[in-house]
């Protein structure tokens, strides 16, 4: 992990494209190159992340990714700063077009990924709600893809038989193929 000055962030920013920024600063760049830089910062005094920072968790996810044999980003660099709040990760995207222009769909965020041994529970399973939260994304990828996407799921997730009938219904009602067609979800 390389010290990140403050010069060598006017460099590295020099040129790029501003993907991601909130109050506190900017969060994500694309390089000139294509190779995206994502900055983190310590939010609380007292954090684990001081300890194992966000950057470490996101080179290791990508490693544990790159393991299980499931494309993801290639890091190039970890970076941290002299202040210890802030850290960043130079790495190259994963190649293909995204799913809405702005792109903001395509980005994944591997630092807080969780890697588990076992089948998501139903409750964890939540997160089958920000795929087809706008209306736009839903459409994509049309019934045909849905139903693919969910049977495909089903066959590798393992699931119990209560957790099979309980995700079934869930996902029945979350991907309805009139509430796909009329936005409704």
């Amino acid at each position: 992990m390389d010290l990140l000055t403050v010069d060598e962030f006017e460099r590295l920013k020099t040129g790029a494209e501003v993907l991601e920024q909130d109050a506190h600063g900017l969060k994500v760049l694309c390089m000139p190159n294509g190779d995206i830089l994502k900055l983190f910062r310590v939010k609380r005094l007292v954090s684990s992340v001081r300890l194992y920072s966000h950057v470490r968790s996101f080179c290791r996810n990508a490693e544990r990714l790159r393991a299980l044999g499931i494309p993801t980003v290639t890091i190039r660099q970890l970076y941290h700063s002299s202040d210890r709040i802030h850290s960043a990760v130079l790495y190259q995207p994963l190649p293909g077009k995204t799913l809405r222009p702005e792109g903001s769909l395509g980005l994944i965020d591997i630092a807080d990924l969780s890697i588990q041994p076992f089948a998501l529970s139903c409750t964890a399973r939540r997160n089958f709600r920000h795929l087809c939260r706008l209306a736009p994304d839903r459409l994509v990828f049309g019934k045909e893809g849905w139903e693919l996407f969910l049977r495909t799921y089903r066959e590798t997730a393992r699931l119990r038989l209560c957790s099979e009938k309980s995700f079934s219904s869930k996902a029945a009602r979350l991907f309805d193929v009139w509430s796909l067609r009329e936005g409704r979800l």
